[in-house]
């Protein structure tokens, strides 16, 4: 029984079958020859489609049935499905619509869509800003887009994606969907939530669900700025779960429609770039944004000029790699960029919080133009670095530079952006950089720059400024993070001298040319460390400016260095700042071996000098002449110099001169002193100038053994003598003051006090050239030399001096005896109507003319001169006559040498004995011009007489006198007072009836002494015959 009736179950189903597959092969042959006309099932199409109590109605127009070739099969082919919500309103209308009907379905009596192609449908898709999504009908004007949805407007999509998704809300005829199309649609994308709008033109979609998901490809374009992008998209929708996978792919896309398609990606706006790559897109189906990701190629195009860059950068290649989480924080894996010759890559995180942005980025650079760095450096990434390093590092190569940033900013201004750490370093060769405008550039500079957020340092490793090298150096920017910053540059260096002042002396320093330094007088060579510290303000005064300079000078000439003389061969040392300058070293002054510390006060007001010489020398006394120093004391040998020359104003500067003299010899004549080779000695002057002009002599002095001079003297302009005053001169002849006035022009007031004095190079002295300057002398003396074997002494004396020529004089003082008592002596020149006139009194002639120095041999006696002088000559004549009294004459050489030849040992004897003495001596003289012309000296005493004519030069020193001796005076005395024959034989008493002529010729101290014996056997009167 159960055999057969199985067998009859499986005819009837093979009938059936058989049945079936006979409609199906009539079914296909009909629909081959066109479409079937079913609009008698669209109130059970609709019924399948849409619930009864579902809130909105469908209606169809015509429905056919055709073959659909490309998936060989029978589809229901609805022409104006229209939508209606539950006020009669129309939704939605979709004009071509073919639908796969599902088989199981079907037998068990019900029409369920297990396909559905949307055929060139209008339709827009609406993003609400509670993240809903809504569907309507693009061609329906009623169906107006509303910020809000309406409860029912988005039915219908809800109700695809509850059915698709198998959801229990979702309506019982969609559940065998498993495909859904949109063939050749336009869709319009209202993303109300970011406020972008997008029309796809052309729409190709092909969803499948099936037991894993919904999976799905589309193809559409997408017009963006007036231009259509194509775009290959794949959709995954897992089963089970709300989560939903874009992925497109697109090629040739303006970055910045990107940015409009995705609002979370206007980070990348900047970005005017055509692109190919991969979008992906993570969702839920809410319309909430998980995650973004995209990679990115592209060729040509510019990053746009904002914020960040202050012009359009040009690119010519961009490869990209980045995404977005679901809080919206970007990750950049990777960001490179080809600008050429210059590659870049970026990577890094921008973090969104409640009210700001946090960044944390990295870039590398490679093979960067320096020429370019304002271009490619974001302006608000390190501002202050970038105000300094743009505008003064102009050229020049950046092999490699990297960055790592750390900075956050307001949500609300972004450009605000605070950099919380920064680091880094650049690579650089052949730059060109303006250290210090408008100073001349750095050249060829090679070396790595190092960077945080509060200090860019660079070091570099060589470079050139014009004529000079540069070595290794260190530039730091200090307080990128502070309102202000310094920078501070440290730089080896070496090469010409010349150029170094030249740069020195380049505005706005100019700091040689305040001193009168000509940069093209020096030549030499030099090595140094320079440093220069200035904050970085757009108005930076040189007040602010620090400069170091230390180094080494090499070679150095410096033509008319100072006081007009060259510097030659000078190996020294320099240090300069902005304020002030020193060099010290060995160097030549013309010509002379010397050390020298020359010094410089640039300010406006010096501290101390402006200008400072400090010289050191071994001179020879030709070097001392030939460098024009003061010499107030004739010296030989070498001294031992130090000079000290400082310039304290435009006007006024000083000299201070030391000097061990203990090399030389010196002749101080004045103090009557002299000083040999060896001996120690030092000297020292100090003055004050001018305008160049002496203006004071603040301390002059010698120190030596027994010797000590100090003085001080003061000058009018046209350097002439105000006062000059020696507090102290203590010589081994001489303890006293001296104090020399300048009354008014041409007067000068001296007085001259102390202990003792030395005039006798003064007294010797012969002036060669007459000074019209009067000059009243002062003097108080305890003691006064004149080189005599005395002094005179208690000499209180007045003389107005002239020409040469004492106009007046009043000389008191006392000579002592052979008893050492004290004689007084007296000099007295007064004026005259008719001429000046002399008179010189002492009643100890000898004492007297020792301590004039003009005869040391007489002793005792008596003197008076008297005398007129003739001031109508030119060269003035003193007439006079000197008497001698009662005197005696011991130890005289040349007295002694005419008793000799006159063989007269007797009283030679006497004259080297006790003496010889006279009754008197007188005679007449006229001086003129140092020559004394002696008249009628007549010599007597009772020994022997003598009689002298002759001349006396005393300039010269030479004697030419003619005169007579006269043995036993007192014999030729008696025979001459005899009346008549007396008279007769001794020519009235002129003519001693014995005598001997002579002469005496040559030189004062050792003249040729001469005497005729013959002469002495000759009576007088014939004598006189026969010598005329």
């Amino acid at each position: 029984m159960i055999k057969r009736s199985s067998k009859l179950l499986i005819e009837i189903t093979g009938v059936v079958l058989a049945g079936i597959t006979l409609i199906a092969v009539a079914l296909g042959l009909r629909l081959m020859m066109g479409p079937i006309d079913l609009d008698y099932l669209n109130p059970y199409i609709v019924s399948g489609l849409v619930d009864k109590d579902a809130p909105m109605r469908l209606q169809i127009e015509h429905t056919q049935m055709e073959w659909d070739g490309d998936h060989q099969s029978v589809v229901l082919r609805l022409q104006s499905l229209q939508a209606f919500d539950a006020n009669n309103q129309p939704m939605a209308t979709l004009p071509d619509l073919a639908i796969g009907i599902s088989v199981p379905s079907l037998l068990i009596g019900k029409i369920a869509p297990s396909r559905i192609v949307l055929i060139q449908p209008s339709l827009t898709v609406i993003r609400y800003a509670d993240g809903h999504i809504g569907l309507s009908d693009m061609r329906n004007a009623n169906a107006a887009v509303e910020e809000t949805p309406k409860d029912n407007q988005n039915i219908l999509a809800e109700e695809i994606l509850d059915s698709l998704t198998g959801k229990d809300n979702g309506h019982p005829a969609l559940t065998a969907l498993r495909r859904v199309e949109i063939r050749e649609g336009e869709i319009l994308f209202d993303d109300q939530k970011n406020e972008v709008s997008l029309w796809a033109p052309k729409v190709n979609l092909k969803l499948v669900r099936n037991r894993k998901g919904i999976f799905g490809r589309a193809e559409l374009q997408l017009e963006m700025n007036e231009k259509i992008s194509q775009f290959k998209t794949d959709i995954a929708w897992p089963a089970g779960g709300d989560d939903i996978s874009v992925k497109s792919q697109f090629e040739n896309i303006d970055f910045a429609n990107i940015a409009a398609l995705l609002p979370e990606m206007r980070d990348f706006a900047f970005l005017k770039t055509p692109i190919s790559g991969e979008l992906n897109v993570n969702g839920t189906r809410s319309g909430v944004i998980q995650s973004i990701s995209f990679k990115a190629k592209g060729t040509g195009g510019q990053i746009e000029k904002s914020d960040f860059f202050a012009k359009d950068v040009p690119v010519q290649g961009i490869n990209l790699d980045a995404q977005y989480d679901q809080q919206g924080n970007l990750h950049i894996n990777a960001a490179d960029f080809n600008f050429g010759t210059m590659k870049a890559n970026v990577s890094g995180d921008v973090i969104k919080t409640a009210d700001q942005y946090q960044m944390h980025i990295k870039s590398e650079i490679h093979n960067l133009d320096i020429k370019d760095l304002d271009m490619y450096w974001p302006q608000i990434v390190a501002k202050d670095a970038r105000d300094w390093v743009v505008p003064n590092v102009q050229q020049g190569q950046v092999s490699i530079a990297k960055a790592e940033f750390k900075g956050h900013a307001p949500k609300d201004n972004p450009a605000q952006l605070t950099t919380d750490e920064v680091k880094g370093e650049i690579h650089f060769a052949d730059a060109t950089v303006d250290y210090f405008h408008p100073l001349p550039v750095a050249t060829g500079v090679d070396g790595v720059a190092t960077f945080d957020a509060d200090n860019f340092w660079v070091k570099t490793t060589s470079g050139a400024v014009q004529k000079i090298n540069l070595g290794a150096g260190d530039v730091t920017i200090r307080g990128l993070s502070q309102h202000d910053q310094d920078i501070d540059i440290k730089i080896a260096a070496s090469g010409d001298l010349t150029t170094a002042i030249q740069i020195v002396d380049h505005e706005p320093l100019k700091l040689p040319s305040k001193r009168d330094i000509k940069a093209d007088s020096i030549r030499g060579d030099f090595t140094a460390d320079l440093s220069f510290k200035f904050p970085l303000l757009k108005d930076l005064q040189l007040e602010q400016l620090a400069i170091a300079v230390n180094g080494n000078l090499q070679k150095v000439y410096y033509n008319n260095a100072f006081w007009g003389f060259p510097l030659s061969r000078g190996q020294m040392k320099i240090a300069i700042t902005q304020s002030d300058m020193e060099i010290s070293g060995d160097a030549y002054l013309a010509g002379l071996p010397m050390g020298l510390v020359w010094k410089e006060d640039f300010r406006d007001k010096p501290k101390n000098v402006r200008s400072q010489y400090l010289v050191s020398a071994a001179l020879p006394d030709i070097g001392i002449d030939i460098l024009d120093l003061p010499k107030p004391l004739p010296i030989s040998g070498i001294a031992d110099v130090e000079l000290d020359y400082a310039v304290l104003n435009k006007q006024d500067s000083r000299l201070s001169l030391k000097a061990n003299l203990q090399k030389t010899a010196i002749a101080v004549p004045q103090a009557n002193w002299w000083k040999e080779t060896g001996t120690p000695a030092t000297g020292k002057i100090d003055m004050i100038l001018a305008n160049n002009e002496l203006r004071q002599i603040s301390n002059f002095g010698l120190a030596a053994k027994d010797v000590k001079i100090d003085g001080t003297a003061e000058f009018n302009a046209g350097n002439i003598l105000s006062r000059l005053e020696v507090k102290q001169l203590q010589t081994p002849g001489n303890n006293a003051q001296v104090i020399m006035k300048r009354e008014k022009e041409k007067s000068y007031v001296v007085n001259l006090w102390g202990n003792r004095f030395d005039m006798a190079h003064i007294y010797r002295a012969r002036d060669e050239e007459k000074d019209d300057t009067i000059y009243t002398i002062d003097i108080n003396l305890a003691n006064l030399s004149l080189g005599g074997l005395q002094d005179f002494m208690q000499v209180k004396s007045r003389k107005i001096v002239k020409n040469g020529e004492f106009e007046s004089m009043r000389f008191n003082a006392v000579t002592q005896n052979q008893k050492e008592n004290p004689v007084p002596a007296e000099i007295i020149i007064l004026p005259d109507p008719s001429g000046r006139r002399l008179t010189v009194k002492s009643d100890d002639a000898g004492s007297f003319l020792r301590a004039a120095d003009i005869y040391d041999s007489m002793h005792g006696g008596k003197i008076s001169i008297e005398g007129a002088y003739d001031d109508k000559k030119k060269d003035p004549i003193l007439n006079g006559r000197v008497l001698i009294t009662n005197f005696s004459v011991k130890d005289a050489p040349i007295l002694a040498k005419l008793l000799n030849l006159s063989s007269l040992p007797g009283i030679l004897q006497n004259l080297s004995g006790e003496g010889i003495g006279f009754e008197k001596l007188a005679a007449d003289f006229k001086l003129q011009n140092d020559l004394v012309s002696v008249k009628k000296a007549r010599v007597s005493g009772s020994s022997i007489g003598l009689k002298a004519d002759g001349n006396i030069d005393l300039n010269r020193g030479l004697f030419d006198l003619d005169g007579v001796l006269i043995p036993a005076n007192s014999i030729n005395k008696i025979i001459s007072d005899i009346p008549l024959v007396g008279t007769i034989l001794t020519a009235g008493g002129e003519q001693p009836l014995f005598a001997f002529t002579y002469s005496i010729k040559g030189p004062t101290g050792a003249p040729r002494v001469s005497v005729n014996p013959l002469s002495a056997l000759t009576p007088g009167i014939l004598r006189e015959v026969f010598e005329n």
